[in-house]
């Protein structure tokens, strides 16, 4: 069971000193306000600031000191646990939590599960 939810994608490298540009995968324009940590390709990284440098969102990881080594998480998937998932109001769902689920009709025929969602 996959206990993780994508958030982000990593950008460019910006700067000398480790900075890299995230692309925000969710919906949750605060998502990484207070952020202490993410997963990214199965090591948890900490964080010691993310912030706005224009209309880009820039984070800074403790240990990835330079741009040679920011440059080496280009395109990695920002992920945290399920648990730490942003709230959602009554009646809402990820999606996530919606794939594999069995559906029926009115009648309580099983038309079959969900597999995707576009």
């Amino acid at each position: 069971m996959n206990d993780k939810v994508i958030i982000g994608r990593l950008g460019a490298a910006r700067g000398l000193n480790g900075e890299l540009k995230i692309v925000p995968l969710t919906d949750f324009e605060n998502r990484f306000d207070n952020l202490t940590e993410v997963e990214v390709d199965g090591k948890i990284l900490k964080i010691n600031y993310v912030k706005y440098v224009g209309n880009n969102l820039v984070v800074n990881f403790e240990n990835i000191n330079n741009r040679e080594e920011a440059q080496k998480l280009t395109g990695k998937l920002l992920k945290v646990d399920k648990k730490n998932a942003a709230p959602l109001a009554e009646g809402e769902f990820y999606t996530f939590d919606l794939i594999g689920m069995q559906v029926f009709d009115t009648d309580d025929n099983k038309i079959g599960k969900i597999t995707n969602v576009l």
